[in-house]
């Protein structure tokens, strides 16, 4: 993975996705939450979304391997039903216990799966954002 196609599309994706478009609020109907996330905190926050977007990514790009995906499309399929797949375990996870003043637990708990919504936009903006500078540059 080159880390400069995947920085440009992570934040091109990040700023289209979530602050122009707003996303994911209309997604989960959940403007507060959005707002203390990407707005109040965002200097520590979008780097953690940057984090989880590289893990999804990786785990996806493992997983397109091991099957043989080799086509943008199948490859585009791997990456959404990762990314839903992932989600899917967190929010489980969360919403099995109580909820707590953790921003993921609060995240999970009022939102439920339509994260999980907002999540696969996200990736697959960032792999078809990422996919098209690899081809581009050839990095």
């Amino acid at each position: 993975m080159s880390l400069l196609s995947f920085a440009f599309a992570s934040f091109v994706s990040l700023f289209t996705v979530t602050y122009a478009l707003q996303v994911p609020h209309r997604i989960t109907g959940n403007s507060a939450l959005v707002r203390e996330y990407y707005e109040k905190k965002y200097a520590t926050n979008v780097p953690i979304d940057i984090f989880f977007i590289a893990c999804y990514l990786w785990v996806s790009f493992q997983l397109a391997n091991l099957l043989g995906m080799n086509t943008y499309v199948e490859q585009i399929v791997v990456v959404a039903l990762t990314t839903a797949t992932l989600t899917s375990l967190f929010c489980f996870y969360f919403r099995s216990y109580p909820q707590s003043q953790n921003f993921f637990s609060k995240w999970f708990h009022q939102v439920g799966y339509s994260s999980v919504v907002y999540d696969v936009i996200l990736l697959k903006t960032v792999y078809i954002i990422y996919m098209f500078m690899q081809s581009k540059t050839k990095m």
